[in-house]
């Protein structure tokens, strides 16, 4: 059969076309009393938004994006978005563990604004020796921030937590780009600083959530956790391996309470949504599940919402871990470091410089069994070998020689025998369901207290209830269909968003395209009231399978951004025809300053904004001179390659106002065993450079602050 609306041929019997997503009248007709569910890609409309030019001068003139802030238009609107998105109080499980608190007393206080500022409270406080660094870039107005001290009582805690927690509030304002850092002084001696800390966050209720590490100073005795948001944090000591019970459950079984759908894969990680599926069903399970009959593994099965471009149904439970993945890749995108990735802490020298990459089994071992025997709740793992994957650990049982950790793997969907085992003796870890070296490497544990994605959860429940009908926003791809196939390296995405309908207004302020390797790609919305909010935002591919996620944002009246609730599901599946390639790589960054990407070749050429082309066949193909990239370097393996020889990778902030943060993605040897993706991150700002310092320091060769070393690549053939 042919599909109508597109005249591809789709299979016999279909219900919608695998290509545009339009119905072809096979549609099963709704239960009763039930909301008719949308389409996952509604048919295009024919104008198509144009690529902008671009160029560079002298000095450059900035697009300035504005910004329309929510206008009241009636007391029937307003309601409507905000009991929307207001959160209802849990009603699931309460870990016996909780923190009461008893007094709040700020100490200290400081306006910060992009370029980052550092908050440390006083002498004589408690908590002398710690203090909070808002990075560059961590927000994008001014804002008060306070912090101080809290104390109260620990209800079945660890005895080494902190007396006295830290009390951080940045004044009503949540959109942080980069996390912010808490430095804790958790030793006196150099005994006590050979111990492991670990930092927590205290929510709402008083139960406690482990956080990141982002640094230990043993030298200081003093080490540092990762947060997105405000709240009160402390931290405490981990154990010796033997002080712990010989076993903890929670109640928690895969073939209940885990998700009834296998994981799809993706390039993030090697089961793709685990990530969401893991931390999805955690939440559910502590926060919803109230009786055997509502366990989330027999629900939203049912309708059929669509299919895939390969002719696979989508059922809710399959939009609702999409949507999960998609909400918690946006701030764990930032953290994903390819170096750190592998690590269970980084420690660093008195000038906070990285001195050693520290891995260590043990230590989120220990964490899982704090998590399981105080918090008594599951707690999310990332398990690495040759690919990482993100698991539900639920239970454990130690013996005299090993430590067998039970686990919800959303790859063996109801099976309640999956399992990691941990040698004490030699730490190192097996997964008997995977090969040998696959996923048997590093064990982490992912700190769910650092992130807040997971407020998002209430919200893709709230959607999953209507079966995904009552979205708030028409979410519209025109261009390409799902499945198309390209021979281009970079693909234009084209639509338009659209609120009108449920909200009266238009009141989409973004656009964010996720690849399934975890980058994001960004445009601001003009908004004229009446017509839909188009949006052009062009995309790098792979060889092979490319997929991608679309987020639409509207920001509060604080200026803070939220997840629009809208009705576009699943993937967006572009494949990608062009040869591999020896080197790819992708800059994006996530201001409106103009960064560049400069690619010097062993022969001293470089490819760059002013001589994009060197002669072994690299380019650059596009010089993006205002916010978000990206930019793109491209070498084949068919062209004149080095070789074996090294190609050296720079950043510069040719201009701007205020720091950005960026990522580089850098593929080599695509299509052969040889193959390596590497992930870097960071901030780049002119410190303090005067305008035509920096204007005049952008030749290759150059240095400076407004310069960023990034790697050096060296490719190699198939045979080598």
């Amino acid at each position: 059969m042919f599909c109508t609306n597109c005249g591809k041929q789709i299979p016999e019997n279909s219900n919608f076309c695998t290509y545009c997503g339009a119905s072809t009248g096979n549609i099963p007709q709704p239960m009763q009393n039930q909301q008719q569910f949308r389409q996952p890609y509604q048919q295009p409309f024919n104008q198509y938004p144009q690529k902008p030019k671009k160029g560079k001068g002298g000095v450059v003139a900035l697009v300035a994006v504005l910004i329309i802030a929510l206008i009241v238009t009636g007391i029937f609107v307003v309601p409507r978005i905000i009991d929307y998105f207001k959160s209802s109080p849990p009603s699931g499980k309460f870990a016996s563990i909780g923190f009461t608190e008893q007094n709040v007393s700020v100490e200290a206080a400081k306006i910060v604004d992009n370029r980052g500022g550092v908050i440390s409270l006083p002498s004589d406080s408690a908590l002398a020796g710690c203090y909070v660094t808002v990075p560059a870039t961590a927000v994008d107005q001014q804002i008060n921030v306070s912090v101080g001290t809290v104390t109260g009582t620990y209800k079945n805690a660890p005895a080494s937590i902190s007396s006295t927690a830290l009390h951080l509030d940045l004044g009503g304002y949540k959109d942080i780009n980069q996390p912010i850092l808490i430095t804790f002084k958790y030793a006196d001696t150099p005994a006590e600083a050979e111990k492991v800390p670990v930092g927590l966050y205290i929510d709402e209720a008083g139960k406690l959530h482990h956080m990141l590490t982002h640094s230990i100073d043993k030298k200081a005795g003093q080490f540092t956790v990762m947060t997105f948001h405000a709240s009160t944090f402390t931290y405490y000591i981990l154990e010796d391996m033997d002080v712990y019970p010989d076993s903890s459950t929670t109640g928690f079984m895969p073939s209940k309470d885990g998700f009834a759908i296998v994981n799809h894969g993706s390039s993030l990680f090697s089961g793709g949504e685990c990530y969401g599926m893991s931390t999805f069903a955690k939440w559910y399970y502590m926060n919803k599940k109230t009786s055997a009959s509502d366990a989330l593994y027999n629900l939203f099965k049912t309708p059929q919402m669509g299919v895939t471009p390969k002719g696979d149904a989508i059922t809710p439970q399959d939009i609702i871990a999409t949507k999960a993945f998609q909400y918690t890749t946006k701030q764990s995108s930032v953290l994903y470091d390819t170096e750190r990735q592998f690590s269970s802490y980084v420690e660093t020298d008195e000038d906070g410089k990285i001195i050693k990459y520290t891995a260590d089994n043990s230590v989120a071992v220990r964490c899982i069994m704090d998590s399981l025997y105080f918090w008594e709740e599951p707690v999310e793992v990332g398990i690495y070998g040759t690919a990482g994957h993100s698991v539900l650990a639920y239970g454990y049982t130690k013996t005299a020689d090993k430590i067998t950790i039970k686990i919800y793997d959303p790859n063996f969907p109801g099976d309640n025998n999956q399992k990691i085992v941990y040698d004490i003796a030699t730490k190192k870890i097996s997964t008997p369901a995977y090969a040998d070296g696959f996923l048997d490497k590093r064990l982490t544990t992912t700190g769910s207290g650092t992130f807040t994605s997971v407020n998002e959860y209430e919200k893709i429940l709230i959607d999953a209830k209507s079966n995904f009908a009552g979205t708030i926003a028409d979410l519209v791809v025109i261009d390409p269909y799902n499945g198309d196939e390209v021979e281009e390296r970079t693909c234009m995405i084209t639509g338009y968003l659209d609120t009108l309908g449920m909200m009266g207004e238009q009141i989409g302020d973004a656009v964010e395209i996720i690849s399934d390797e975890g980058e994001i790609f960004r445009q601001n919305l003009s908004k004229d009231g009446s017509n839909a909010s188009t949006f052009s935002i062009e995309v790098p591919l792979k060889s092979g399978e490319n997929k991608f996620l679309i987020n639409a944002i509207y920001k509060d009246e604080k200026g803070n951004e939220n997840f629009l609730s809208h009705n576009l599901y699943g993937w967006l599946v572009i494949n990608c025809n062009a040869a591999a390639n020896a080197i790819y790589i992708t800059l994006t960054w996530d201001s409106q300053p103009d960064i560049d990407l400069y690619v010097t070749t062993p022969y001293g050429e470089t490819a760059y904004w002013e001589s994009k082309i060197t002669s072994d066949g690299g380019f650059l193909d596009i010089d993006q001179t205002y916010g978000y990239g990206p930019e793109h370097y491209t070498l084949v393996a068919s062209d004149s390659v080095a070789w074996g020889q090294a190609y050296t990778v720079r950043l510069h902030y040719f201009d701007g106002d205020g720091p950005t943060a960026y990522k580089v993605m850098v593929t080599e040897n695509e299509g052969t065993k040889n193959e390596r993706t590497t992930y870097y991150s960071g901030v780049i700002y002119t410190h303090g450079f005067e305008i035509d310092d920096y204007y005049n320091n952008y030749k290759p060769g150059c240095s400076g602050p407004d310069w960023v070393d990034i790697c050096t690549v060296v490719p190699v053939r198939e045979s080598d």
